[in-house]
């Protein structure tokens, strides 16, 4: 399979830019800085983790954006073994004035606006400006810098954004349903907290840190076996 063609008219777009270095430069650095990123997406989890007035309920939501991360990966797994399509910089080598920051082969679907619009939704039980904040954030800065870096396609996007919609509610339809949520957000065993601090330490990291793992498990399996 390919992009579609209005993804190569963004691309395309995208290439008369590519000569500026200063903006290469800048684009760069801040689609790979976590500051920019998944910081900006873990602030308000971690905020919401330690409200003492609402405790039970903010937990609680924190276990749906949790399982729905899970969900969402397992979903764009799936998709990966069916549609696979190099990131746009890896495409055009002869477009890109630098490396892809896409450490996948196929660069769809987007696993960042997976795991980005997810925790987006969850914050709106909070508030719903801080949702519609996020998302901006997410669809207005993150992505478009990860686009004209060469990382994604905008089609990788948007379907990394209906991914995301459609696996937090059904984590939510799960969690509603499972009655060892309720004791799970009654909790306040150290162990679960930590759980949850290494996660949104994660969510701020993009999940770098365990898409490097995979991948290096992936390599030695290859190799070795």
């Amino acid at each position: 399979m390919q992009p579609t063609p209005f993804d190569w008219r963004v691309i395309h777009w995208i290439s008369r830019y590519q000569s500026n270095y200063a903006l290469v430069d800048i684009s760069d650095t801040l689609s790979q800085n976590s500051l920019v990123n998944g910081f900006v997406f873990a602030l308000p989890l971690f905020l919401f983790w330690f409200r003492d007035d609402r405790r039970q309920q903010a937990q609680r939501r924190l276990l749906i954006v949790l399982l729905g991360t899970c969900i969402g990966a397992a979903i764009s797994l799936v998709f990966q073994q069916f549609i696979r399509w190099p990131p746009p910089a890896a495409a055009l080598k002869d477009v890109f004035a630098f490396h892809s920051p896409n450490k996948n082969t196929s660069s769809f679907p987007s696993d960042s606006t997976i795991l980005f619009s997810i925790v987006a939704i969850g914050a709106a039980e909070w508030n719903s400006a801080i949702m519609f904040g996020l998302f901006a954030w997410l669809l207005l800065v993150v992505e478009p810098l990860k686009i004209f870096v060469g990382g994604h396609y905008p089609t990788d996007v948007l379907a990394g954004l209906l991914m995301g919609i459609i696996s937090f509610f059904i984590s939510e339809w799960i969690v509603n349903r499972v009655r060892l949520s309720e004791a799970l957000s009654a909790s306040r065993s150290g162990l679960l907290q930590f759980v949850f601090l290494l996660w949104l330490f994660e969510v701020a990291r993009e999940f770098g840190d365990v898409t490097d793992l995979l991948h290096s498990a992936a390599h030695i399996f290859q190799r070795h076996l």
